[in-house]
C-alpha cells in the first residue's frame, strides 16, 4: 500500500487528504520526496558499520557503491518506484556530526516540551552530552537514530515523568547530568535556583 500511494503522488503531484470529512488534496509537483531506507549490514557489502570509512571516497568508488545500492534497494523497493528516484548515500556519522544532531535533537526536546505547555528550561551537562556521544559512536550502524532514541529516553521520558508525577514544575529550570554510583551510571534530573 504505501508504495501505491508514493507512486500515485509521483504520477499525480498531488497528495490527497481527509478535511472536514471529504477529499482534499495538495499540490506537491516543485516538492521534494525523502524516502528514508536504511539497508542492514551484509559483510563486505552493504550498510552502515563501523568498520565503513567515513571519509570521501572517489567518484569510481561512489559510483560502484551507488550501482550496488540501487541492485540492493530492488529487492526492497518495487522497479517502478526504485527507477524515479535519485539514491542519495550518507557516511557514517563522525564525532563532530553527531555533536550537532545532539544540539538539534536537545533544541527538539525544548520544542516538543513548549507544544506541550511545559516551558522548562533544561540544562544538559556536558558530561551527560559526552556519554551520549560515545554510546551514538558505538552504535555507527544505526546512523543518528540510536542518538535520537537515547535523548528521548533518557532525557525525555524522564523530564515526562517528572512532570506528570508533580516532581517539576511546568517552568522550572532543570540540570540534567550523569552520575556514577553503585557502579553504574545514572541520569539525574535536579531543580535549579531561577
Amino acid at each position: 500500500p504505501f508504495y501505491t500511494f508514493l507512486e500515485e503522488i509521483l504520477d499525480t503531484g498531488q497528495v490527497a487528504y481527509m478535511k472536514d470529512d471529504q477529499v482534499a488534496s495538495v499540490s506537491i509537483k516543485n516538492s521534494f520526496v525523502f524516502l528514508s531506507l536504511t539497508i542492514p549490514y551484509q559483510e563486505g557489502k552493504l550498510g552502515f558499520h563501523p568498520s565503513h570509512p567515513s571519509q570521501p571516497v572517489s567518484q569510481d568508488v561512489a559510483k560502484q557503491i551507488q550501482d550496488l545500492i540501487t541492485e540492493e534497494i530492488r529487492g526492497v523497493v518495487p522497479a517502478q518506484i526504485v527507477d524515479r528516484v535519485q539514491v542519495v548515500m550518507f557516511s557514517v556519522l563522525d564525532e563532530t556530526s553527531l555533536m550537532r544532531v545532539l544540539e538539534s535533537k536537545i533544541q527538539d526536546l525544548h520544542a516538543d516540551l513548549v507544544r506541550q505547555g511545559a516551558l522548562l528550561s533544561v540544562r544538559v551537562e556536558q558530561p551527560l552530552r559526552d556519554h551520549l556521544i560515545k554510546e551514538a559512536l558505538q552504535h555507527k550502524e544505526s546512523g543518528a537514530w540510536y542518538l535520537e532514541k537515547a535523548i528521548q529516553e533518557t532525557i525525555g521520558m524522564g523530564l515526562m515523568r517528572l512532570l506528570k508525577t508533580g516532581q517539576l514544575d511546568k517552568s522550572d529550570d532543570v540540570k540534567v547530568s550523569l552520575v556514577h554510583q553503585d557502579g553504574k551510571d545514572e541520569v539525574v534530573f535536579e531543580k535549579e535556583d531561577n
